[in-house]
């Protein structure tokens, strides 16, 4: 979320130095804004929905600015000890987001029961949720690069990350299918 709020900035001619940011846990953000103790807010699904169901307006998404992906990590020493086991959880993984994609109304359900967040805001988010699970491809290792640089650049991180050296032999995580 904060690239998002860097790039949504750089859209409009502005820095991060332009605004006060302030960390807060999707709870104490909510509270925040709905008292007016902060003026914008960027947040996720279901937390976005349901703002937007109470009414909330959408400044800007990240249409055009950022590429979000949900990643999947492991620690190094885990992963190359049980590839194996790896590849069954991704597998599952890649058959629970095809189920929830096929089902919004279910998954949304199910998850009202476990999260405490209502039904309709997740309901909007299962609806507009993009679900697959593929490979790490060459344009999301890019992706993340940019990120990274940008984080670098910002001294939001101390040092620089190269994204390849993050990731495992290609078989470890190729596509769990």
């Amino acid at each position: 979320m904060h690239y998002l709020l860097v790039r949504a900035l750089e859209s409009v001619k502005l820095k991060l130095d332009d605004i006060e940011v302030v960390f807060l846990a999707p709870a104490d953000a909510r509270t925040a804004f709905d008292s007016h103790k902060v003026d914008a807010w960027v947040i996720w699904d279901p937390f976005q929905a349901a703002a937007e169901i109470a009414g909330a307006r959408t400044l800007k998404d990240g249409k055009g600015l950022v590429d979000n992906r949900f990643s999947y990590v492991a620690r190094r020493a885990f992963a190359e000890e049980h590839p194996d086991l790896l590849r069954g959880v991704l597998k599952e993984f890649a058959t629970l987001s095809d189920w929830a994609g096929a089902h919004p109304e279910e998954s949304a359900t199910l998850l009202a029961k476990s999260s405490g967040v209502s039904y309709e805001a997740l309901l909007v988010a299962e609806r507009r949720h993009v679900y697959g699970l593929g490979p790490v491809s060459p344009e999301h290792i890019d992706n993340q690069q940019k990120i990274a640089d940008s984080f670098f650049e910002l001294k939001l991180i101390p040092k620089s990350i190269k994204i390849p050296d993050a990731l495992l032999p290609k078989p470890l995580y190729g596509d769990a299918r």
